[in-house]
Order: structure tokens, then C-alpha cells, then sequence
């Protein structure tokens, strides 16, 4: 049975946990900074938790780099460190491949496209995996865990088509989420609970199964509604901020549907 240590214990590192385990693999340890995010996840898993990287285990077949974009690079030294011949893959959507290449020789990405949190319950078997590695043995291990893990959707990306797909998912769901917490406060502002957009935003979702999402746009910036849209610039207007956005959105929306005017 393939083994596995998790560096990070985040959203990201938690669901994987979860879905490597359910693959047949075994955990070996949980590394986290912080006592409380390794242990939480290590119990989760039955893994040891580890706060210090010179702790590693060197015997695990495989290193999931689960971390925050920013500190891969910084902290693989040491994780590779006297590990240079294991397996190591990290799960970032924007982190070039290549950041392994100074410290391991077998290495690559299992990215998951999805939004992912602590908080919400999702079934790793329904993410679409994207995969690359640096050789082809190595892409070949990388893509029997990510089948193990997601049978349905496992598919070879480039690290310039993965920086891509991150791009798209979070104009998909980062923005968009955005849009949603705007929307929150300017209700709460009238004294009306979020739970009235729900069915809105459950239609706007339903839609784009059977229609592209430039079919399915609706709203005052698709219909060129001036005198809507200036009102609902008034009403911003001691927000600027949120005045800009609705600007720069409209504009936009009218750009890709002007040829229907």
C-alpha cells in the first residue's frame, strides 16, 4: 500500500486527505505550523501530526505540497530535503511545475478545480483533476492516484494551461462569490435576509446546463438599459467602490453583447 504525508492542513489539504485515504492509500503525518491545524487534521485521518519540517518522515511514497502559493517556494528546501528521490506533488492552481526542479527529481501537480473550505463537505470524486509531471513514469504514478482519488475526471494540463484553468475558476467562483457578499450587504442594509436570492442564484447556476453562459445573461447591461443602470449608478454613488464595479461589470457585459444591439 502506496503511503503518503501531507504538507499543510488547510481546506485543500483536508479534502485531499480525505480522498486519498478513501483511494487505499495509507497517511503517514500531517505537517502544519500551527499544533492545532496538524493535529485537527492528523486525528481526522489517523496520521502523526508533525510542526516542524525537519521532523518529515523520508519513507513516505508520495508528498502532497498542499500549501498557500506564496510559501511553496520558500519552504521546499526543506521540505525535499534529504527526500530528493521520493514522490512530491502540490495541488496550486498558479505555481509553475518547475519549483521542484532544484530540489526533487520525480515531481509534478494534482490540481483540483474546485472551491474548496473547511466548512463545507465536498465529494472529491465529482473535482476535476488536472495533472502534470516532470517525466513520464512520474505522470504516470501522479495520474493513477488522481484516477484513484477522481475516476471520472482526471486530465493532463501544462502548467501554462493550469495557470489558465485557475484564471477562469476564479472569475467562475472567486468573483462571483464576490458579487454574492456584495449583494448580502446591500440587503442587510434594508433589513432583508440573503435566503431571497437563493432561488435567483440557483436558477442563474441551472441555467448554464443547457444554455452557454453568454445565452443565458440576462439583466439591464444585456438589455442596454440606460435610464436602470444610471439609476443603479445613483444609488452607488457614496460607495465608489462599489460604484466601479458595477461600472467596469456593465461595460463589460455590453462589450461581449453588442453586436445584438
Amino acid at each position: 500500500m502506496h503511503t503518503f504525508t501531507l504538507i499543510g492542513a488547510g481546506s485543500v489539504a483536508t479534502h485531499f486527505a480525505v480522498a486519498l485515504v478513501r483511494a487505499g492509500m495509507q497517511p503517514c503525518q500531517v505537517y502544519s505550523r500551527t499544533e492545532r491545524s496538524a493535529n485537527a487534521l492528523a486525528e481526522k485521518i489517523h496520521a502523526q501530526p508533525v510542526t516542524h519540517l525537519n521532523d518529515l518522515t523520508d519513507d513516505a511514497h508520495l508528498y502532497v505540497v498542499a500549501l498557500t502559493d506564496n510559501v511553496i517556494a520558500q519552504l521546499l528546501p526543506d521540505i525535499c530535503s534529504q527526500r530528493r528521490h521520493r514522490l512530491f506533488c502540490h495541488t496550486a492552481g498558479s505555481v509553475d511545475m518547475d519549483v521542484f526542479r532544484p530540489y526533487a527529481d520525480h515531481y509534478g501537480i494534482i490540481y483540483p478545480l474546485q472551491t474548496l473550505s473547511l466548512q463545507h463537505h465536498i465529494d472529491m470524486r465529482r473535482v476535476p483533476l488536472f495533472v502534470e509531471a516532470c517525466d513520464n513514469d512520474t505522470l504516470r504514478q501522479l495520474t493513477d492516484i488522481a484516477r484513484a482519488m477522481v475516476p471520472a475526471s482526471v486530465t493532463e494540463a501544462s502548467s501554462l494551461q493550469r495557470r489558465k484553468l485557475h484564471l477562469a475558476a476564479v472569475f467562475a467562483a472567486n468573483f462571483v462569490n464576490h458579487c454574492y457578499d456584495v449583494a448580502h450587504h446591500l440587503l442587510s442594509d434594508e433589513g432583508f435576509d440573503f435566503d431571497v436570492l437563493r432561488p435567483l442564484i440557483e436558477e442563474t447556476a441551472d441555467k448554464i446546463n443547457t444554455l452557454t453562459p453568454q445565452e443565458a445573461q440576462t439583466g439591464p447591461a444585456r438589455r442596454h438599459d440606460t435610464n436602470t443602470i444610471n439609476a443603479h449608478l445613483h444609488m452607488l454613488m457614496a460607495q465608489p467602490q462599489l460604484h466601479k464595479l458595477y461600472q467596469t461589470l456593465t461595460e463589460s457585459i455590453q462589450t461581449l453583447h453588442r453586436a445584438d444591439q
